[in-house]
């Protein structure tokens, strides 16, 4: 990207020394070598974070040669690379975690993942595609925590009454196939030979009514005045607890008034949208606008709304020769609550979620008359923030000019506990105001000699942190100091606890849990993830000198009995899962439950 250019200048593009990663792939059953195996580039997160297709040319790396070996010289230092290795009549494969340096790489390549089957049952209902009814097939490939869903119709094939299916999946993976009355899901690891489908076509039941009772919200302020705008409400859709649902309603304000029909034992809220002239807080009254639970009942039920008279602030950034700037985000801080505001609670979204390239300005949204702000302006790792603005009743709004001021650059180093460099070490960039507000930044990763290095911060108006991570090394969020360069980040030796998760009720295990764990003494801190494997256990390595609380996804535990780091593996920790949980307790072989 180039900021400043005129008609007949030359742009020099400065070129870095790819990384490189040497490996070989060979046949998962007899290791014998495979020749003409490629290599993409599939996901990568660092200072560039992307997911890119399997068939996207533009990520071929490289085919393996006939000792099934290749070479690949792209790779930038600071990221972590997910890899796909595929071959003709092969399964392709996804190798995470690659960074730049990296030798001695082997990828097993397994048969095709073939899939055969066959449907029993009326295919009245199915989808027809191209005159052939079909079956709806899905399966996930996750990179780093996301999930990539890929869906497909499976069309079938109609001969003398039978109808039969064959898919090929490209990769390991759990794989759903829906049809009508029929959902199923099987890890597909190997070829599958006979896969039975069973159509099940559901009666159709008319849907039926869902009773709902109007609620009205009345807003009130002793100036009499009716606000103006829009507010959101949020009604629900769903009222299972095993699969809830609820959308957002934006409605206008008329007559001091809103009026909404809810679900009868269903739950709302409201918060501010576009209102002008004033503002609430969606905590008031112990959070009471948060989560209002509507009953049966004779008449409306009639909700009061207090209200504040509030101004609005217009900024906008500016380059350095005063051009608008584009490709930020705004936000806005409250330096002094205005009086008659609770400020244990939110002021609510007043910034941005989105922002392209154009130049633009941005407003705020109602912000409470007699309260001190600053406003804030985010592009990539820099910052930019306004001076300090009061609105009265005298000024209820104020327009101010952000300009980016010249940035400056890091480098550091990560070593181990012995003083040698540790390649490929996580580090999770962060930035804090001056005034406490904290971004998360980029995720970057060491290269080979344990380096790293970080480019356009503003570190005049805050400090920056890394969060680093290693295996068996202890997690730890480190300031980063600009007096002295390049700063050396000495980690030690992380500590051990683990253990197993188990159903309270049941004392079955849980697999596929995600857990947590967090140092609820120590804020600086960083909290632990980690996920149960088939059974049900857990470990984690890179924990502190601390006590620990553990946290399950989808459940609670019986008890919040805190641990001591001590080195332990044998923890039993009971969970009872949520109505809504998609936790499932494996019994052990045999057991009926």
């Amino acid at each position: 990207r180039f900021e400043h250019s005129s008609p007949g200048q030359v742009l020099e593009l400065k070129l870095k020394p790819g990384g490189v990663v040497v490996g070989q792939a060979v046949d998962k059953g007899n290791g014998n070598p495979i020749q003409g195996a490629m290599v993409r580039v599939l996901h990568e997160t660092g200072p560039t974070d992307a997911h890119y297709e399997w068939t996207d040319a533009m990520r071929l790396l490289g085919k393996s040669d006939a000792a099934g070996r290749f070479t690949l010289n792209q790779f930038r230092r600071g990221s972590k690379y997910w890899l796909g290795v595929s071959a003709p009549g092969r399964e392709s494969v996804v190798v995470s975690n690659v960074v730049a340096g990296l030798n001695g790489l082997v990828v097993r390549l397994g048969p095709e993942l073939v899939v055969k089957g066959r449907v029993i049952g009326s295919l009245d209902g199915l989808q027809i595609i191209n005159s052939d009814p079909c079956l709806f097939r899905n399966y996930s490939e996750v990179y780093e925590g996301n999930s990539f869903g890929k869906n497909e119709w499976v069309p079938l094939v109609v001969s003398n009454g039978f109808a039969t299916f064959v898919f090929t999946n490209p990769v390991s993976a759990v794989v759903k196939l829906v049809g009508t009355g029929y959902w199923e899901a099987r890890e597909v690891s190997a070829p599958i030979d006979d896969w039975v489908v069973r159509l099940n076509p559901p009666q159709k039941q008319p849907a039926k009514p869902v009773p709902t009772r109007e609620v009205v919200f009345r807003f009130k302020h002793a100036s009499g005045v009716s606000p103006r705008g829009t507010v959101s409400v949020t009604v629900p859709d769903d009222l299972d607890p095993k699969h809830s649902t609820a959308h957002n309603e934006e409605l206008e304000v008329q007559g001091s008034e809103v009026h909404a029909q809810i679900p009868i034992g269903g739950r709302t809220s409201i918060e501010p949208k576009r209102m002008v002239g004033f503002w609430f807080a969606p905590a008031a009254g112990n959070g009471r606008l948060l989560s209002i639970q509507v009953t049966n009942g004779a008449g409306p039920i009639v909700v009061e709304v207090p209200l504040l008279q509030a101004g609005a602030i217009y900024a906008r950034a500016r380059k350095a020769d005063g051009t608008t700037e584009g490709g930020l985000f705004f936000g806005v801080i409250e330096l002094k609550p205005a009086p008659g505001r609770d400020s244990s609670g939110s002021l609510g979204a007043h910034g941005d979620s989105f922002s392209n390239q154009s130049p633009r300005n941005w407003v705020s949204g109602p912000l409470p008359l007699g309260g001190t702000y600053q406003v804030y302006a985010w592009r990539g790792n820099s910052f930019c923030t306004s001076g300090r603005v009061k609105l009265t009743e005298a000024n209820p709004d104020a327009e101010v000019d952000l300009v980016f001021s010249k940035t400056q650059s890091f480098d550091g180093v990560v070593q181990g506990a012995d003083g040698k460099p540790l390649p490929g070490v996580q580090l999770k960039v962060s930035f804090a105001l001056a005034e406490n507000r904290s971004f998360g930044l980029q995720t970057l990763f060491a290269d080979e000699q344990g380096r790293f290095g970080i480019e356009n911060l503003t570190p005049e108006l805050g400090t920056y942190s890394v969060e680093v991570s290693a295996p068996g090394m202890r997690s730890e969020i480190v300031r980063l100091g600009f007096r002295s360069q390049p700063q050396t980040i000495r980690m030690v030796s992380g500590r051990k606890l683990g253990g197993q998760i188990v159903e309270a009720s049941t004392g079955y295990v849980v697999p596929g849990a995600e857990v947590r764990a967090v140092d609820l003494g120590d804020s600086k801190r960083p909290a632990l993830m980690t996920h149960t494997d088939q059974n049900g256990r857990f470990e984690f390595n890179s924990m502190g000198e601390g006590r620990y609380t553990f946290y399950v996804s989808d459940a609670q535990l019986v008890s919040d009995q805190a641990f001591d780091a001590d080195g332990s593996t044998n923890l039993t920790l009971r969970a009872k899962f949520y109505e809504w949980s998609q936790l499932k307790a494996k019994p052990p072989a045999g057991a009926v439950r």
